[in-house]
């Protein structure tokens, strides 16, 4: 058979493929054991006792989400091919003499399979000195990944390299289309999990970023990503312990770049006490010391940014700044509003008991009904709703909501259930059974019921309570098989 072009380079459980698929894979063991421990061989975690399943095999809770790994069970892969030479560079900008002399340096760390670290600050243009190692690697046939730890970043290089190359670009991360052979891949570092000696070249921004930054899975789904022969580059504005202790011991070679694109000096901050800030403010007066600062910052045309210890203070020095400074435009911005600014009135439904998001564009309420209702995330307004059921009737008392890998999950009021519910059509898919949490906890009277549900996005946990309870249950859903 001929193999899925989609599937090469990266790595599958057994019960994402066929038999005969499997047929045509490398078999890998999907854990093994070392000094009497087991290890996942996905992602290097370490099997507890607890994660024994009842039909005598252990599985991988650490990145259980990316389809589970049994002890009784394979892991399979297959194999990387080169992709076609071709020339994909279409950025056709200027780089500085200290830009150019740190391209260059990545060359020669390529030519030489160089593991290397580029220490560049914040602005000094790390993204368009790495476009001539891509576009060599990309041009000789090779495959490429830029990983980063925040999918911000990934968002951000995606639409860049859009414009700067000519070829196709696979974006991955928890929410994005399905996976494409490509010879550019830009994804989260979690997404690196499900690749197996893929890449030629990895590129790794914000290493000193969290949920990167001393995970050792990570760590593990970076180093298996990438070919035995191939080569790892790591980007940061701040180095981490680890990081400076390969470079001391000759594991990476490190690249510097001390200064912005535009060669304008760092900032280097300054500290100030002014002793009577507190004073002048609960007199609203201004330090005269700060006005002076302020007033010699403001000769320079830049903008000026003051952070406020306090929502309260903030706004009084506000207050304060306009009436000495009358000409300037004066704008005060703090995270959280801690007042009431809209309200809304219920539509057809009865009542609130729980609201969720799916992280676009829809918000999901019950109200104890048979119904989730779908709203407009800043009217609040009634678009459409959902009716729950299963292939057999109606289900009511939706409760507290979750949104979390593409489904909703329900707490069922007066009931030790939670329901997966599809939020496109409103059928229940699933009902996660919790009986013998609320036995776990301390027995008083105002123990009720179950009544909270919450996801972790970086651990692929959920937590759940009840009314009253002395305890949160930090829990994984296991399907049935």
């Amino acid at each position: 058979m001929k193999v899925n072009p989609n599937y090469l380079g990266r790595l599958f459980t057994e019960k994402e493929l066929t038999e005969e698929e499997r047929q045509e894979a490398v078999r890998l063991p999907a854990m093994r054991k070392e000094k009497g421990k087991l290890f996942c061989q996905r992602c290097n975690s370490l099997i507890l006792e607890e994660w024994y399943l009842p039909i005598g095999a252990y599985y991988c809770r650490e990145c259980l989400l990316m389809k589970r790994v049994r002890s009784d069970q394979a892991l399979y892969y297959f194999s990387q091919e080169d992709f076609p030479k071709q020339d994909v560079l279409k950025w056709r900008g200027q780089l500085t003499p200290f830009q150019e002399k740190l391209s260059e340096g990545l060359i020669r760390a390529v030519e030489k399979k160089e593991p290397t670290l580029v220490h560049a600050v914040t602005g000094a243009g790390k993204t368009e000195m790495i476009y001539q190692i891509v576009a060599k690697v990309i041009d000789d046939g090779g495959a490429v990944c830029l990983a980063s730890p925040r999918i911000d970043v990934c968002l951000e290089l995606y639409k860049r390299l859009q414009n700067d190359f000519a070829c196709d670009i696979a974006l991955l991360h928890g929410e994005s289309e399905p996976y494409f052979r490509t010879p550019l891949v830009i994804a989260t570092t979690h997404q690196l999990l499900k690749f197996y000696h893929a890449f030629d070249l990895l590129i790794v921004d914000e290493v000193d970023a969290f949920p990167y930054v001393d995970n050792s899975m990570l760590y593990y789904a970076v180093k298996n990503s990438v070919k035995e022969d191939g080569l790892k580059i790591f980007l940061t504005a701040t180095s981490t312990d680890e990081l400076d202790r390969k470079v001391r011991t000759g594991e990476l070679k490190q690249l510097s770049l001390p200064r912005r694109f535009h060669g304008n000096p760092l900032i280097i901050p300054k500290p100030v006490w002014l002793s009577d800030f507190n004073r002048c403010l609960e007199k609203n007066q201004l330090s005269s010391k700060l006005k002076t600062y302020i007033e010699k910052q403001r000769r320079t045309g830049y903008p000026l940014l003051i952070f406020a210890s306090e929502i309260k203070k903030g706004e009084k020095l506000k207050e304060i700044l306009q009436v000495h400074f009358p000409s300037e435009n004066i704008g005060f911005v703090y995270d959280q509003q801690l007042k009431v600014v809209k309200t809304f009135a219920y539509g057809k439904s009865k009542e609130g008991w729980g609201l969720c998001h799916n992280g676009t564009d829809k918000l999901y309420k019950s109200d104890g009904t048979e119904k989730i209702w779908l709203l407009h995330p800043e009217t609040f307004a009634e678009i459409d709703s959902l009716q729950l059921c299963t292939d057999k009737s109606l289900y009511t008392y939706a409760n507290e909501l979750e949104f979390a890998n593409g489904k909703i999950y329900a707490n069922t009021f007066l009931k030790d259930g939670i329901m997966i519910i599809n939020p496109e059509n409103g059928a229940i898919e699933g009902v996660v059974d919790v009986r013998g949490l609320k036995d776990k906890v301390e027995k008083t009277p105002d123990v009720d019921v179950l009544n909270g549900i919450a996801y972790h996005p970086i651990r692929h946990t959920f937590f759940i309570t009840g009314k009253n309870w002395s305890k949160i249950f930090e829990v994984v859903f296991l399907p049935n098989d």
